[in-house]
């Protein structure tokens, strides 16, 4: 998992430029899918920072892989976030904001956002890495901020509010469009809504991802990854899902041009549309490594073509 390797790369003074927000994931899932969080749009995705894997292919081969060797198969702040509370969320969410904001802050916030009938507010978080001339200034290590979803877990789990269904919502927003998912979605569909589970929003930059890997973005250079990261404590997961799909038909029938981000489609058509322009050069690398789709046969990206 990821925990294990910021834990060893830290015992010899480094670590990788680029995490998730929750480390106990395993390395090859996040990597199958891009790896983003607040240093993305710094450094990049968590796959345009690998310098070289070793994989297994659909032969049963091990290669070793890297930009040079079977490529096939392969700003001043450090670290930048926005959250998003609607309505009567806004006390609870900011007081589980990771530990940003005081009891005071909370009530001058919500003091603020009331007295502008305010009916959503937004909040930028960001942090600067420290070096040996300012590490007198630290407020927290590194090892602990990255790994500060954990610790909400372990308390999320003592009353009960972990393990539950999380139907999380991720989609990548063009520039241009976020003002108008702002509007549809934080200040429309979800306005009135019981909400548990923070609503972060990245902005991210294209240059900073390797268009040679099948990782989808949006056209622009500028694009924001929006994360509606419900929890269903409320036995309420079917009223959730059901939103969830108000949502992206909000952002068709407006012509958002999103991408989803661990997208799961169930038709082999909507497959083709979410890769585009990747999607043959996808199937011919399928075709190569893994002829029989033996591997990673969950989402049904290749079997639905059997």
């Amino acid at each position: 998992m990821w925990i294990d390797v910021l834990r060893a790369t830290l015992e010899r003074g480094v670590a990788p430029q680029s995490w998730t927000d929750y480390l106990h994931l395993t390395v090859g899932g996040t990597l199958s899918n891009a790896g983003i969080s607040g240093q993305t749009y710094r450094h990049g995705p968590q796959i345009s920072n690998v310098l070289e894997l070793d994989v297994i292919t659909g032969y049963g081969e091990m290669l070793t892989c890297s930009k040079s060797l079977n490529d096939g198969a392969f700003g001043p702040m450090s670290y930048l976030e926005g959250a998003v509370y609607v309505n009567h969320s806004l006390a609870a969410g900011l007081k589980n904001s990771g530990g940003f904001f005081t009891d005071a802050d909370v009530a001058r916030i919500v003091a603020v956002a009331a007295a502008r009938n305010a009916t959503t507010v937004y909040v930028i978080e960001a942090t600067l890495n420290y070096d040996n001339a300012t590490a007198a200034s630290v407020d927290q290590e590194l090892s602990s901020f990255l790994d500060r979803v954990h610790g909400e877990e372990v308390a999320l789990d003592k009353i009960g509010l972990w393990r539950v269904p999380h139907p999380w919502l991720n989609v990548l927003v063009p520039r241009s469009r976020i003002a108008d998912f702002d509007s549809g979605v934080f200040k429309g569909i979800l306005q009135g809504t019981d909400i548990a589970g923070p609503l972060v929003v990245y902005p991210l930059n294209k240059s900073k991802w390797d268009d040679g890997m099948s990782a989808v973005t949006p056209a622009e250079e500028v694009f924001y990854a929006v994360s509606l990261l419900f929890s269903s404590v409320a036995n309420d997961l079917k009223r959730l899902e059901a939103q969830n799909q108000k949502i992206l038909r909000f952002c068709d029938l407006a012509g958002i041009g999103y991408k989803e981000y661990l997208a799961h489609y169930t038709a082999h058509g909507d497959w083709v549309r979410h890769f585009g322009g990747k999607w043959q050069r996808f199937v011919e690398m399928k075709d190569k490594y893994d002829p029989k789709r033996l591997l990673s046969p969950g989402q049904d990206i290749f079997n639905l073509l059997l």
